[in-house]
């Protein structure tokens, strides 16, 4: 029974979310949206672009960050608004909210009235925080997938005490012994196998297997 653990999480937008801000006349059009890659980044703002062709700037922000080698990567870009004053109050909407994997595009159609460099750094970012608003934050978590088997007689009181440890019995099935397959976050597979040993005592067959990631 292999029950080590390792606490692995970060926060990152809900749901792919758009709103709108309008500021001296100047409409702001905000896309916030979770992303797993750069790919996924240049896929978005390519089709935020194609669907707003005639405005004057598509301004965006993006940080990522690799499970597997713990890097972080961020980039932002001003489309030609002066610069500091897109790209970068949009990113740090980002990093304020501790956010990982997503991206928030930022949409400008000028109104005819100038708004200053100080004026666009609160537009683009009050676009951008609204945007975070809607969308929501989720705490992305990795899980163990940990597959559980014990006997009949002992299924019932096995079941409901994972249950009533709050473990997600993804999938139960019955042959020989009774199976439950149990997401177990990280961090908690040492306190899951202890409980199992004391339900069954000792007869729980647990097997460890492949981790996911999961939003709460």
């Amino acid at each position: 029974m292999n029950c080590g653990d390792e606490i692995m999480n970060y926060k990152t937008i809900r749901v792919e979310t758009e709103v709108e801000l309008i500021e001296k006349r100047s409409q702001f059009i905000a896309v916030a949206a979770p992303i797993n890659s750069e790919d996924e980044a240049a896929s978005l703002i390519a089709t935020v672009r194609k669907r707003h062709v005639d405005a004057n700037h598509n301004c965006f922000a993006y940080r990522l960050f690799d499970v597997e080698t713990r890097l972080e990567r961020q980039r932002y870009n001003d489309d030609g608004e002066p610069s500091g004053t897109a790209g970068m109050p949009i990113l740090n909407v980002i990093k304020s909210n501790e956010l990982f994997n997503c991206i928030i595009i930022v949409t400008r159609y000028f109104g005819g009235v100038m708004l200053g460099a100080g004026g666009l750094v609160r537009a683009y970012g009050s676009a951008a925080g609204l945007a975070v608003k809607q969308a929501g934050i989720a705490i992305v978590k990795q899980y163990a997938q940990v597959k559980v088997t014990v006997g009949y007689d002992i299924s019932d009181k096995t079941l409901r005490a994972i249950e009533l440890g709050g473990f997600e019995v993804k999938d139960k099935t019955y042959d020989s012994s009774a199976n439950f397959d149990v997401l177990v976050e990280d961090g908690a597979t040492a306190k899951f196998c202890e409980m199992l040993t004391q339900v069954s005592n000792g007869r729980a067959a647990v097997n460890i297997g492949e981790k996911i990631w999961a939003t709460d």
